[in-house]
């Protein structure tokens, strides 16, 4: 066991400040995507509308459902739809402080042909990351993987009674990894038990973001808008600064 840390997060898209502390926060950063898509965020976030209401960004999904595995939902092709994203940014960012570096780092994102969903945000994501000189490393449990797990998942939930499968899924993940740190974001006090990691020689750290804000164009803030509004309003070395403004418990 190595004292690394690491994360397993889905791929989001165009995911919100605190999912890139996260991985500002530890060495390796691991995306999952074999799992339902039970989160909105999968496939949409949010940026400030000119007229300062939040508004929806998406990416055209085709045959969504809750039941789907993120792995397996597909993604429109037509490359008219991030023109159109483009073009939407535009509208309510052109005024932004940062617009060009944002829009820069946005068109870098963007730029891969796939019609996976699951491709398009691990690209996106990992653009974004590197934008913002973030260090870790990211990886890709790939589809043979984590089929893998999944089976071994099945057998250990029969062996391994009171404990949840999500949980065992994170503990089988640091034992192939050879870890002994766990980083989750925040929404994970509610789901995991410290001591349930420790019986199992794996120390569970919560990455928790400080309150924050900065000058948006609006009046008043609006938190935990998708990274871009964070880059057209900030910067680079701005997000960067944010970057660092979390603690782990």
């Amino acid at each position: 066991m190595t004292s690394l840390k690491i994360a397993i997060m889905q791929p989001y898209f165009f995911p919100y400040l605190g999912y890139f502390q996260l991985i500002s926060s530890v060495e390796k950063f691991l995306f999952y995507d074999n799992l339902t898509c039970s989160q909105k965020w999968i496939a949409q976030n949010r940026i400030l509308e000119v007229n300062r209401a939040p508004l929806a960004i998406f990416a055209p999904v085709i045959g969504y459902h809750m039941a789907s595995k993120i792995c397996e939902v597909k993604v429109e092709t037509d490359p008219d739809w991030k023109n159109k994203f483009l073009r939407k940014l535009y509208f309510n960012y052109k005024n932004a402080a940062f617009y060009s570096e944002g829009i820069g780092m946005v068109e870098e994102a963007l730029g891969i042909e796939t019609d996976s969903l699951s491709q398009l945000n691990i690209h996106t994501v990992s653009a974004v990351a590197r934008f913002l000189d973030i260090p870790a490393q990211i990886a890709v449990i790939s589809a043979e993987q984590s089929d893998r797990l999944e089976r071994k998942l099945d057998m250990l939930s029969l062996a391994r009674q009171g404990c949840e499968k999500k949980v065992q899924r994170i503990l089988e993940i640091c034992r192939q990894e050879q870890v002994n740190t766990y980083v989750n974001a925040r929404g994970g006090i509610a789901l995991y038990d410290k001591a349930v990691f420790t019986q199992n020689g794996v120390q569970l750290l919560f990455n928790i973001p400080r309150p924050m804000s900065y000058q948006q164009l609006s009046h008043s803030f609006t938190p935990d808008l998708s990274i871009i509004d964070v880059v057209m309003n900030c910067g680079r070395e701005g997000a960067r600064a944010l970057l660092e403004q979390y603690d782990l418990i």
